[in-house]
C-alpha cells in the first residue's frame, strides 16, 4: 500500500515514515500545502494523512477539493481522478471547531 504523509513537523514527519515503513508500507512524505497538492496531482496513493494546518493552505481545504474531485469524476489538473482517494486527517490539537469542520464537510466521511 503506498501512503503519502503530509505534515510540517519534521520529527513528526520522519516517525511515522519510519513507523509505517517498518511495517512494509510505501510512504512518500510532503512537509506543506504545495509539496501536498504537486504529489496527490501526479502520483497514487491508496491512502493521505493529511495534517489540517499546513504552511501555504489547509490539508483539510486539500482533502475536500480533491474529494469533490474523486466524487464528480473532475478533472482539475488531477490526474489520477479514476481513483478514489482515502484521506486521514491529521490534528495536532482537538476542539470542538475542528471536529465540527471536519463532519460539515461536504465530503464527507473522510
Amino acid at each position: 500500500m503506498k501512503l503519502l504523509i503530509v505534515e510540517d513537523e519534521p520529527a513528526l514527519l520522519e516517525e511515522m515514515k519510519n513507523f509505517l515503513g517498518k511495517e512494509n508500507y510505501i510512504c512518500e512524505t510532503a512537509a506543506n500545502f504545495n509539496d501536498a497538492d504537486e504529489k496527490l496531482s501526479v502520483y497514487h496513493y491508496d491512502v493521505a494523512l493529511i495534517d489540517i494546518t499546513l504552511p501555504g493552505g489547509s490539508g483539510l481545504g486539500l482533502a475536500i477539493v480533491k474529494r469533490i474531485c474523486d466524487l464528480h469524476h473532475i478533472n482539475i489538473k488531477y490526474q489520477n481522478i479514476n481513483h478514489f482517494h482515502c484521506f486521514i486527517l491529521l490534528a495536532g490539537q482537538s476542539s470542538n471547531k475542528c471536529i465540527a469542520l471536519v463532519f460539515s464537510s461536504p465530503t464527507q466521511p473522510f
